[in-house]
């Protein structure tokens, strides 16, 4: 074996050195330059999808996870390919779509945001089980029915099932509503409102849930539902409720969506508020405000009786002030510029 003499070794070991650092230098220069495409290609992924072009835009996420070169780039293309494959609509885009998602789920759920995945994936299998697959069907339900799944991804199974089977979603829409299973608020106004859009069936499940629940945000939006309806047995109940209630928001919303109603007796317990000094200067303001959604005449006579009183709360007059200013009515622009031209008004 030939020895090498000391120069000898001395210049080996400069080339390879100089070797070393030329590829350590084309490393970050090659990633640069991947970087630089993936970035264009997510650009104009996101072109095409703003564009509606949903099949170029999921082959254009496809193409990403190849120059990708971070993880967060790669789960973010499978979720908007997914995404742009559900909307194709087509039962293999569908399909394929679902098998994206797990993968991100599977692969890089500890930087995605799983909700936002699981939802999608809900949306998905509630389209694939409308087209009669049994599989998707069978987990719509499931994930509808569990208490321990993610808000989000119940809340879009329930629109699913709503969707594919009415008959099966009321029943756990109704345990969600009365507080007879564990449920979050923001999940007890989702069922509410999934309810509203029900036939009159879904009316009759909100009234009846009326006096087991006693979160007034949620009962808001029972009573927002029921105004909607015009049945006079859903003015009585939300009548009732005004009754009861000692929330000054609920009661706002009471007011108001009898407003809303427009009908002859919404109108008269609500000008009996307006007119009763007896009643706390909130509620009347309130009553005030549901009368000038009912679009009456009247509602103008009333604000005119309230301002002659002497002894009138500020809250109610603002709120009279407020009503004359809205009407195009000529008796409430001269009741306003009679206030404006008299020197012994208060100056507020």
């Amino acid at each position: 074996m030939k020895t090498l003499t000391l120069h000898q070794v001395i210049q080996a070991l400069a080339a390879a050195l100089i070797l070393l650092t030329f590829a350590l230098g084309a490393v970050p220069a090659f990633t640069a330059v991947a970087d630089q495409d993936a970035d264009t290609k997510v650009a104009a992924a996101r072109e095409a999808l703003n564009g509606e072009r949903y099949r170029q835009a999921a082959q254009l996420y496809a193409e990403v996870r190849e120059l990708a070169r971070s993880r967060e780039m790669t789960a973010h293309s499978l979720y908007w390919e997914a995404f742009a494959r559900y909307r194709l609509q087509q039962t293999r885009e569908l399909k394929h779509a679902l098998h994206l998602l797990q993968e991100q789920l599977t692969d890089y759920g500890d930087i995605v945001e799983a909700a936002e995945t699981e939802a999608l994936a809900a949306r998905i299998s509630g389209e694939l089980a409308s087209r009669g697959e049994p599989e998707a069907a069978r987990e719509i339900y499931e994930m509808a029915e569990a208490e321990r799944q993610r808000e989000e991804t119940r809340v879009a199974a329930l629109h699913a099932l709503m969707q594919m089977n009415p008959d099966k979603a009321i029943p756990i829409l109704e345990k969600i509503i009365r507080g007879e299973t564990e449920a979050s608020r923001e999940l007890r106004h989702n069922a509410v409102f999934i309810l509203c859009r029900l036939d009159e069936r879904g009316a009759e499940i909100i009234r009846a849930a009326l006096p087991t629940t006693d979160d007034p945000q949620v009962l808001q939006a029972m009573v927002m539902c029921l105004a909607e309806s015009g049945d006079a047995s859903d003015l009585d109940a939300m009548v009732e409720l005004l009754r009861r209630t000692d929330d000054p928001e609920l009661a706002q919303a009471i007011l108001i969506a009898l407003g809303h109603a427009r009908d002859e007796r919404s109108f008269d317990i609500l000008a009996e508020i307006a007119r009763d000094p007896a009643r706390a200067p909130e509620m009347r303001a309130n009553a005030l405000i549901g009368l000038s959604q009912t679009e009456d005449e009247r509602t103008v006579d009333i604000a005119l009786e309230i301002l002659g009183e002497p002894d009138a709360d500020d809250q109610v007059l603002e709120m009279v002030l407020m009503v004359l200013a809205n009407a195009d009515n000529d008796r409430a622009a001269s009741a306003l510029l009679s206030l404006a031209e008299n020197p012994d008004a208060d100056e507020d």
